[in-house]
């Protein structure tokens, strides 16, 4: 009985092996495609009653390559997280969902006709919905998945809508006969369709203000999972959005650009100033998803404008800038969530509040956390910065165009990403700052561990990744200029924009020249105490708090977060002499507050009214029905 219990301990390692084996494989197989541009087909119709092809060309390739890196490593993580955290079914459960959950998504990026397509989107939203309910089944948690299922199906429904539309006008469903019918498509029937991918898209992306799903839902998932979702879940959107208003439709009018320019904007700004005042890390880092996919919307909104106005080498630039920024997102962000589940792993609790120090005490983790947040800030030398660079760059070329709104709006939106990456520094200099730096503020911090070697190896491959990225960006921008050129027809990226990639190497030499130069003229440094403004020691509440710390940005943005808030005091009828007092602040954002919850309620009171017609009386049923078939049949008499 012993043995057959080791060897039920030990069995997670064979699905995890061949999970790690599989990503791998995919890993070559895309590689192969994306650096040696050649393409894969494969029909599988015959186990379906649709067409069902899958395909890989080079911006498939491109998304799958993203899919298996982050795949493996989230997979080496998860081989000690899983067996630490879960047991039991719900360990099986996690371990047979997650290969399935990320089968989906290299069907969604390979598929070649709208059915593999559509199939592999629900299959994508189901598995990822299973693999939150596994952690746990409380009320709250059922609220969220809710949400999240009504979000995703409605965004689904938008999608298969604008596939549905090419039916009058393709010979087939294929993504081949829809490119082909694209040319004669009537313009309303056009801006039909692109409209519905934006909305489709845009709710599975995140993108204000149909985002409201994306910080209900990631917390609450476990951390691999986390990593998944918002790492590489929200890119098979990016891609969908990329075939369509690309691939499918080839571009369209100027609105179609400030329409994603707009959301954009909009994602970036609120998404960052809702992360400042966040203290949960995982919550925290949900909205700086929000953050990144609208940078990734200005650079395709940027993409469109430069379509309209005739200036397709700046539109390839601002769209290969907008791929690269989605790369780069899925790296850092999935490092940083599985930098969360280490530190959940070490520290016991994810409140910011709570922590403190972890430094000491995870020096592993805390350098690959550290690498994250340079890179999601966009410190140069790391892989952020590229891309943010040559957006900016999109941006200060729209100058040159003689549209006079698209010469005015496009350099507007240096400001806007500039506003975006000074907040973005701001929220992680808290976050690092409080989180790792200084004195534990409870127990759990101070009792806080580092975490095994699988999970810091799994976190290692993405801080790598970044590092790479960062310092040599041509080894992605070659191959990624190609993508690009097949989704936008023959445009070429200019090549002095891509300058960047010839100059990061030598800054990269230059700063380890500076550091090994700094190391040798190093003095022995003089160790004293820290002045604790003349009291007797430090005490862990004499640092900066999460809150202290975002306090003077919440106050200038004041009206973005109007907080409800309360005081209770009890006994009420003794208000100066109160046995308690309790202050209670809850956050709502504006669009839940006046856009959402009025139409709940109105759904609601609706709902409450139609009761009335449930009688139980089957007389009264029956006219129902009657009356419905005379109704039928007066609308065919005069249709």
């Amino acid at each position: 009985m012993t043995l057959v219990a080791s060897l039920w301990k030990k069995a997670h390692i064979i699905p995890s092996a061949l999970l790690v084996l599989s990503l791998l494989v995919g890993a070559v197989v895309a590689a192969l495609s994306f650096w040696g541009g050649f393409g894969l087909s494969l029909d599988l119709s015959y186990l379906a009653p649709f067409s069902f092809t899958l395909t890989v060309d080079r911006l498939s390739a491109f998304f799958l390559l993203l899919i298996c890196v982050v795949g493996v490593a989230t997979a080496l993580f998860s081989t000690s997280y899983i067996e630490r955290h879960y047991e039991g079914m719900r360990r099986n459960w996690i371990w047979i969902l997650l290969p399935l959950f990320l089968l989906s998504m290299v069907l969604v990026v390979t598929a070649s006709t709208a059915f593999a397509f559509l199939f592999g989107w629900e299959l994508m939203t189901l598995f990822s919905a299973g693999l939150i309910v596994v952690d746990g089944d409380s009320e709250k948690r059922r609220h969220n998945i809710y949400v999240y299922l009504l979000m995703m199906h409605a965004g689904a429904a938008a999608v298969v809508a604008a596939f549905l539309l090419f039916l009058p006008h393709a010979e087939g469903l294929d993504f081949a006969s829809m490119r082909a019918s694209a040319g004669n498509l009537p313009v309303g029937v056009r801006a039909a369709m692109f409209v519905l991918a934006f909305i489709g898209f845009g709710t599975k992306a995140g993108i204000v203000p149909l985002h409201v799903w994306l910080p209900k839902a990631h917390p609450i998932a476990p951390s691999p999972v986390s990593a998944l979702m918002s790492g590489v879940m929200l890119k098979t959107a990016i891609y969908g959005f990329v075939r369509f208003a690309f691939d499918f439709l080839g571009g369209g009018p100027s609105w179609w650009g400030y329409l994603v320019l707009a959301a954009g904007a909009l994602s970036g700004v609120l998404g960052v100033l809702y992360a400042i005042a966040e203290h949960d890390l995982k919550r925290l880092l949900a909205y700086h998803s929000v953050e990144n996919i609208g940078i990734i919307y200005l650079g395709l909104g940027s993409a469109l404008v430069f379509t309209a106005n005739h200036a397709p080498a700046w539109a390839a630039l601002a769209l290969m800038a907008a791929l690269l920024h989605t790369l780069n997102h899925a790296l850092f962000k999935s490092l940083l969530f599985l930098g969360a589940g280490a530190v959940s792993d070490g520290a016991h609790t994810l409140d910011i509040e709570e922590l403190g120090g972890l430094l000491k005490r995870m020096r592993t983790t805390g350098t690959l956390f550290l690498i994250a947040c340079c890179s999601i800030v966009g410190l140069p030398l790391f892989n952020g910065f590229v891309s943010e660079w040559l957006t900016f760059r999109g941006f200060l070329a729209g100058a040159a165009l003689s549209n006079v709104s698209a010469s005015i709006t496009l350099p507007l939106m240096t400001g806007v990403l500039a506003l975006i990456g000074g907040l973005a520094a701001a929220c992680f200099a808290k976050v690092y700052g409080v989180a790792f730096l200084g004195r534990p503020r409870s127990a759990e911090a101070e009792q806080a561990h580092e975490v095994p070697i699988p999970m810091l190896i799994g976190m290692a491959v993405l801080g790598v990744a970044c590092v790479v990225i960062g310092v040599v960006p041509g080894i992605v921008l070659r191959p990624l200029s190609a993508a690009v050129t097949g989704v936008m027809h023959g445009a070429v990226v200019p090549a002095e924009a891509t300058s960047i990639a010839r100059v990061l190497p030598w800054v990269a030499v230059g700063a380890v020249g500076i550091v090994l130069l700094l190391v040798a003229m190093r003095r022995v440094a003089r160790v004293t105490a820290t002045w604790a403004c003349g009291m007797p020691g430090l005490d862990a509440r004499m640092q900066y708090t999460s809150t202290s710390f975002s306090k003077p940005l919440r106050r200038v943005f004041a009206q973005v977060y109007r907080p409800d808030r309360s005081i209770e005091v009890l006994p009420a009828d003794q208000p100066y002499f109160p046995n308690s007092v309790s202050y209670r602040s809850v956050r709502t954002t504006s669009f839940e507050k006046y856009l959402y919850r009025p139409g709940v309620d109105a759904i609601v009171s609706v709902s409450h009214r139609l009761r009335r017609l449930q009688t139980g009386n089957i007389q009264v049923y029956l006219l129902y029905m009657f009356l419905a078939l005379v109704a039928l049949l007066v609308f065919m008499r005069f249709a």
